[in-house]
């Protein structure tokens, strides 16, 4: 299982840096609207969201953190910064937006295989987590 889920990372990072910046831009910010407009922003307290990689490829969080300060400013949210070997958060969230490479069609998230988030979702049972 673990040679399948290290190919299957492989598989999905060599399509992710395959598409161009404007390809990455354009998908990050359609992804922004449809979770924008799916949140119950009114009931969010605490937001956790991860700050994308560029160099990744991964799907740009910049449009979603502005438009929660600026409509939303009583939401508390947290950016960590990318670090191996930082704690988990403490604090409880109502809503967590996680980086990924893919699910399944179970909803089981692929990540980067580092466990952090892992770690983090596991501590996090109450909140609405979005990939």
């Amino acid at each position: 299982m673990r040679a399948e889920k290290q190919a299957l990372r492989r598989a999905l990072k060599k399509v992710r840096l395959d598409m161009s910046g404007e390809e990455v831009r354009g998908k990050s910010l359609a992804i922004a609207d449809r979770l924008i407009a799916g949140v119950d922003w009114a009931n969010t307290k605490d937001m956790h969201v991860y700050l994308a990689v560029p160099e990744w490829n991964e799907v740009q969080t910049e449009p979603i953190i502005k438009y929660v300060n600026k409509r939303w400013p009583e939401v508390k949210v947290i950016s960590p910064a990318i670090s191996l070997n930082q704690e988990l958060p403490k604090l409880r969230f109502d809503l967590i937006i996680v980086p990924c490479l893919g699910f399944d069609k179970n909803l089981h998230r692929l990540g980067l295989g580092a466990g952090f988030y892992d770690r983090f979702l596991a501590q996090q049972p109450k909140a609405l987590k979005i990939g």
